[in-house]
Formats: C-alpha cells, sequence, structure tokens
C-alpha cells in the first residue's frame, strides 16, 4: 500500500523544463564555495560536481569545471546557470575555469 502512494505522488509531478534542460547536459551541479571564489578570483558560477552522458562530456567539459558565463552573460549561481539555457535552442558557448586556474571554453547545440 505504501509503494502505491508513492508511485501516485511521483505521476504527479512533472518535470520543470529546466530539470530536462539540465537533464540533456547530463550532469550534478552545485554552487561554487567561498574558498573556490576566492583561489580562483571568480565571483560565483556552477560547479560540474558529477557528470555523465550527455552534452557536456561530449563537448570534453571534466568534473570539476566552474561555468563562469554561457553566451557571454555571467552565471554566479545555479539559477543564472537555469535560466541561460531554459528554452534554449541553437549554438552555446559555455566559458569557465577548473579548480586549477586552467580556464576553458567549449561549444555545442541543444
Amino acid at each position: 500500500l505504501e509503494f502505491r502512494r508513492v508511485l501516485f505522488r511521483s505521476a504527479l509531478i512533472k518535470p520543470s523544463p529546466s530539470s530536462n534542460t539540465l537533464n540533456l547536459l547530463g550532469a550534478a551541479f552545485s554552487e561554487v564555495s567561498a574558498d573556490d571564489k576566492s583561489n580562483l578570483g571568480i565571483s560565483g558560477g556552477a560547479k560540474i560536481t558529477r557528470l555523465n552522458s550527455g552534452k557536456l562530456r561530449n563537448a570534453g567539459i571534466k568534473e570539476g569545471f566552474i561555468i563562469t558565463s554561457i553566451d557571454r552573460k555571467s552565471v554566479r549561481n545555479m539559477s543564472d546557470l537555469e535560466n541561460a539555457l531554459k528554452d534554449r535552442q541553437g549554438g552555446v558557448l559555455i566559458e569557465g575555469v577548473y579548480p586549477n586556474g586552467m580556464k576553458g571554453y567549449y561549444g555545442f547545440g541543444m
């Protein structure tokens, strides 16, 4: 009986468009820590904590990469990331930095 209730509740919850976009990217993200901000000289971003198959892995991005801008628009947090990619079509330019300070630039189609 308990199992059925859980299934029924999950059937009522529809994924939001932004979660569909993040699923397409194939990654889990977190906010950037104060230490990372200080060490890398950045004001914020969205850090890739886990990478599965998807657009980001196919583009060559590695775990730990911190996205700091999308199409030259600043990404300071998770909300900025979701807003920049919501309902996005066509080419996307992602800029950011790895924890070792190496900058990265990646482009791919949505």
